[in-house]
């Protein structure tokens, strides 16, 4: 190996612990980061051998404009998914410059495992996850009535035979499906071949995951119901983990060793070099219309071209990171002078909700209204944007309304909680409109971010939580402490 694939090797590895840091400071778990690690590993394994040849190819300028894009809307919104994207094209960048024929285009159908290395399913789509759980308690629940269990539901709570089962977060499709997607990709590398793209493939290993965690749910309700207070049911329900695992793991070989034995039955689609289950002829033509326009740099001068702009491309997201955006602390402040003078007393935060804040500055106080106390927590992203999360992957959610106010909207949640039924309200407010969007607020803050704080202030997640379970009359509360919709 020569001294430019150490050092490519080093700048990989660095900025992979760089992000895997920057997830752990916004409160991402160390088991969602170890599945990470686990596909590096199978990534490389399956890659190997590396073979390297004497010269070095000319860099592509796709994967080099898709290196530079990732890398700013990373800077920009924070996004995993963009360092993702960034952190492959570098590896590929690098990759496809110094290997040789046969091991480049072995690697190359490995990228999408690599794009699994970050935990940006748990984190940048969580709506999937409280999708799975959703659609995975709803069939779960007329699986259990065919089974003659009687089973109502409240959002993701199912109450089986009289047996309360939560499908919580520990059974959404974030930690499941990523580990499930990266179990279905290693397989596809198996038993698909060296030469069959593995992207057609992702539905189908999307499917698979959302049955086979169904299935557990349904495996874990049946064992609430039939073995009621048992002592192992606990282990019944880490036994569930695996189980998923091994039931994907099935399903895929199956599903991938009868797709072989239908195209050896098949000789006409295969001599028509069909590799894919659908017909990708859009993307081929794409494919041909970008190595036309946007071919291999030819030259050792284009090969310092794209060193400069990958050099400056890392300089400006560094800078771009290090310029100091104006917060919300006024506001902050504010809301303390004022709920002090309506008689509300401070309260802390506990460890794990200061891990998730991590550099986001927050306030929680407590307002009481006649007998009923309300809990009233804002944050404020400036710092830590993920720590402005939306409040409906919090609760298992069985209603949402809107409540119209002047210059937007709030939205009023009634969510279920260990069993018990309450009211919510949350709205994200930059001190002129309020709205219960989080996709305008991430709209916002990344706006911000792209123009340095210049244009608007920065958007704040209120979040108000009665004490009690009794349904609340919002619009008193609201005339009761008008100052708050002007935070």
């Amino acid at each position: 190996m020569r001294i430019i694939d150490w050092v490519a090797i080093f700048v990989l590895a660095l900025t992979a612990v760089g992000v895997y840091a920057e997830c752990y400071l916004h409160g991402v778990d160390s088991s969602t980061m170890s599945l990470g690690v686990a596909a590096l590993v199978l990534f490389l394994f399956l890659a190997a051998p590396w073979q390297f040849q004497p010269t070095i190819a000319p860099a592509n300028r796709a994967v080099l404009a898709l290196l530079i894009i990732a890398l700013l809307v990373a800077v920009i919104s924070e996004l995993i998914l963009a360092y993702s994207l960034a952190w492959t094209a570098l590896l590929w960048l690098w990759a496809g410059c110094r290997l040789t024929d046969a091991s480049r285009a072995r690697v190359a159908r490995l990228l999408l495992l690599a794009l699994f290395i970050f935990p940006w399913i748990d984190v940048d789509l969580r709506a999937v996850g409280w999708g799975m759980r959703l659609t995975g308690a709803m069939v779960s629940e007329r699986a259990f009535e065919w089974m003659g269990y009687p089973t109502t539901r409240e959002g993701t709570l199912l109450l089986v035979a009289g047996n309360p089962v939560e499908v919580n977060e520990e059974c959404d499709g974030g930690q499941t499906l990523h580990a499930m997607l990266v179990v279905g990709l290693a397989a596809a590398s198996v038993y698909l071949g060296p030469t069959r793209s593995m992207a057609p493939w992702i539905p189908v290993l999307v499917g698979f995951a959302w049955l086979a965690n169904t299935l557990r749910m349904i495996l874990i309700g049946w064992a609430a119901a039939r073995f009621p207070g048992a002592v192992f049911f606990d282990w019944i329900h880490d036994v569930g983990g695996w189980f998923v695992i091994a039931l994907m793991m099935g399903l895929c070989v199956a599903c991938f060793a009868g797709w072989n034995r239908f195209r050896q039955a098949c000789p006409t689609r295969r001599e028509q070099g069909s590799d894919s289950p659908l017909s990708w002829i859009a993307w081929q033509r794409v494919r041909d219309l970008l190595s036309t326009h946007w071919g291999p740099l030819r030259s050792s001068r284009g090969n310092m071209t794209v060193a400069s702009l990958l050099v400056g491309a890392a300089t400006l997201g560094t800078l771009w990171r290090m310029v100091p955006l104006p917060d919300a602390e006024e506001r902050l402040q504010e809301f303390i002078r004022m709920s002090q003078a309506a008689g509300g007393q401070e309260i802390g935060f506990n460890d794990q909700e200061r891990r998730v804040l991590g550099a986001a500055r927050a306030v929680k106080r407590s307002l009481r209204l006649d007998h009923e106390e309300f809990v009233v927590t804002l944050i404020d992203g400036t710092h830590n944007r993920r720590a402005v999360h939306d409040p409906l992957y919090c609760w298992t959610v069985l209603q949402s309304t809107e409540i119209p106010v002047p210059d937007g909207n709030l939205r009023v949640l009634r969510v279920v909680e260990e069993g018990f039924e309450r009211d919510v309200m949350f709205w994200y407010s930059d001190g002129v409109g309020r709205h219960a969007s989080p996709v305008r607020y991430l709209l916002q803050a990344s706006w911000r971010r792209a123009t340095w704080g210049r244009l608007g202030e920065e958007p704040v997640l209120i979040l108000v939580e009665p004490r009690r379970s009794e349904r609340v009359n919002w619009f008193r509360f609201l005339d009761s402490f008008p100052w708050i919709l002007e935070l």
